[in-house]
């Protein structure tokens, strides 16, 4: 009987410093965890919406897509070719032109939106800065192309220039009525709409062919 009693306590002090020895795992267990989460959220709040990740993530996308540079002045000189283009003061921030080769000169809007200042291809993850809005052609690059509404603008060295436009390079990914991710957040939505008034605008003048007529001039 003696030793049956011994033997029932000794099982009850087992059962009491296992349960000591759990809930002093526990703790430690809890306190790792807490240390885990800070680390991993050192530079996020825990009160960081999904908007402001959005934000986080379209910033970063404008960063790579950062790096061109505007012409500080609206008098584009073509020096090869010999001639120069006067644009209106208004589009200074607003334009540049791509003249990689100077007999086919490529103008192009951009503005403030990732829509706006990037043509993103569509089946590729290639990108170029900028939406054609029209282009300042020899004689020679213009019959060796495929262009719309070719006109002639002016003359120098005794070559003509025209204006044109192609239908598959031109402002419609900017107003196209299609949704990009980054276009979730409010501000990105905001800064497409100010691009396509400001792009009407612009369209304005190179819409009429006597602005463009007087706009070119040979140097």
């Amino acid at each position: 009987m003696h030793k049956n009693i011994l033997i029932l306590m000794y099982c009850l002090i087992v059962l009491f410093l296992s349960g000591c020895s759990i809930k002093n795992d526990n703790h430690i267990n809890n306190d790792v965890a807490i240390e885990e989460a800070v680390s991993k959220n050192d530079d996020v709040s825990i009160e960081e919406t999904q908007d402001d990740i959005l934000e986080k993530r379209v910033m970063e996308l404008k960063e790579e897509f950062s790096g061109q540079e505007l012409p500080a002045t609206n008098i584009y000189i073509n020096e090869e070719c010999g001639y120069k283009f006067e644009f209106p003061e208004n589009w200074i921030g607003s334009y540049f032109v791509d003249d990689e080769f100077p007999e086919c000169a490529v103008v192009r809007f951009y503005g403030e939106s990732i829509r706006g200042s990037v043509f993103l291809k569509t089946f590729s993850k290639e990108y170029e800065y900028g939406l054609t809005m029209f282009f300042i052609l020899s004689e020679e690059a213009v019959n060796n192309g495929t262009y719309d509404s070719v006109t002639l603008i002016g003359e120098s060295r005794g070559i003509n220039y025209y204006f044109a436009t192609t239908t598959d390079a031109s402002l419609s990914p900017l107003f196209g009525e299609g949704k990009y991710w980054f276009e979730e957040l409010e501000s990105e939505k905001q800064l497409v709409n100010k691009d396509c008034e400001k792009a009407k605008e612009m369209m304005e003048f190179y819409e009429s062919r006597d602005n463009l007529s007087k706009a070119f001039m040979e140097i």
